[in-house]
């Protein structure tokens, strides 16, 4: 969707954005923001930021197999440790143990 802007922005002879102002031109910075607070406001987002999108694009790189490295060029950060600390949310994952642990239970309320 968001090429197809591209594309039907550049066909209409426009500038090369892909959400250009309600003119055609690039949007102001200023503008953007208080439009973007506006709307995520109205929808319950208020928690929502550009620092949020930017550790989404972090994590989800690095939760696909896609690496360090690739998410933190992508970032645009200068090394792999800014990625890492401060734009890639870890979550703890474990190897499944519902079996045994489903069999100590058992074996504590007397159950075989």
């Amino acid at each position: 969707m968001l090429f197809r802007r591209q594309v039907q922005q550049l066909e209409a002879n426009m500038w090369d954005v892909v959400v250009p102002s309600s003119i055609g031109t690039i949007r102001d910075p200023g503008d953007f923001r208080k439009q973007w607070r506006t709307a995520r406001d109205e929808l319950g987002f208020k928690w929502v930021t550009p620092h949020t999108f930017r550790k989404s694009v972090g994590t989800l790189l690095l939760a696909n197999s896609i690496g360090l490295a690739s998410a933190s060029a992508q970032l645009g950060h200068s090394s792999e440790q800014i990625t890492s600390r401060h734009y890639v949310h870890r979550t703890h994952e474990a190897p499944d143990m519902t079996g045994l642990l489903q069999a100590f239970g058992h074996r504590l309320s007397g159950q075989q």
